[in-house]
């Protein structure tokens, strides 16, 4: 194992032979693996893209190559960054007990250590508030439907300061109906009830944290809820209810 520049140093001639060759350095990288390299793609072999498979071998990784090369072509393939060199941090699975505790060195490290990416499966919380406290360059989710709206509530969070506390109101007047289908509108910014809501879909549905950006009891959050689950049929603990309340609240910023 070379030093970080020298690592450096050969990840950087590889990925420049990768793009100027539009593909055809398979051995460059073949060179810089183990025996055992061990590696795995989010198709996982599926259907149309067998090449995907997981790779455990240097004749499982040509295998890949020459999967991926007989179908798709190289445009261009760049690299600006490498996060080895000088105080640069990637977390992978930054919201696991590992991660937690590597973000805690860098936060001990008094700004010496910088974080430039983080990544998680699906805890939205935990990795909205992680991206907002160490500002990194790129966040990454696995789950489709957090992912979305993971980007939503950054945005927010860069356009505007948290959610401050805020009088309610009233449930919507007795003429209202009892009930409507699920999928009605949503109350509009400002209306009662509306930023319960978004406190709710922001906090991945977790009620005891949106009570607390509120600042109001937990139980006056559920009784909200309650109210306007029965007169429109909107939930933000339900994934797809929270997405579409993220999305009209993004475009309507």
């Amino acid at each position: 194992m070379g030093s970080p520049s020298d690592n450096v140093a050969k990840l950087k001639h590889a990925y420049r032979q990768w793009h100027e060759t539009k593909g055809g350095s398979v051995k460059a990288w073949l060179d810089l693996m183990a025996d055992d390299v061990r590696c795995f793609s989010l198709a996982a072999g599926a259907p149309s893209a067998e090449f995907t498979a997981p790779v455990s071998s240097k004749k499982d990784f040509e295998r890949y190559f020459q999967g991926l090369l007989a179908d798709w072509e190289m445009i261009h393939y760049t690299t600006d960054n490498f996060v080895a060199e000088g105080d640069r941090v990637a977390v992978l699975g930054s919201t696991g007990s590992i991660g937690r505790n590597t973000l805690e060195v860098v936060a001990a490290s008094g700004g010496r250590l910088r974080v430039v990416a983080l990544s998680a499966h699906a805890n939205l919380e935990l990795l909205t508030a992680q991206a907002h406290r160490y500002h990194p360059s790129w966040v990454i989710i696995t789950d489709e439907v957090a992912a979305e709206a993971l980007g939503m509530t950054l945005r927010a969070l860069l356009r505007r300061p948290a959610a401050q506390p805020t009088a309610m109101g009233l449930p919507p007047p007795a003429d209202a109906p009892g009930r409507v289908a699920r999928g009605a509108a949503a109350p509009a910014r400002g209306e009662p009830f509306a930023e319960t809501l978004l406190a709710v879909a922001r906090a991945n549905g977790r009620v005891a944290t949106a009570a607390r950006s509120l600042g109001v009891h937990r139980n006056t959050v559920l009784y909200r809820l309650r109210v306007v689950r029965a007169q429109r049929g909107i939930d933000p603990r339900r994934p797809e209810d929270a997405l579409r309340l993220l999305r009209e609240d993004d475009r309507s910023a």
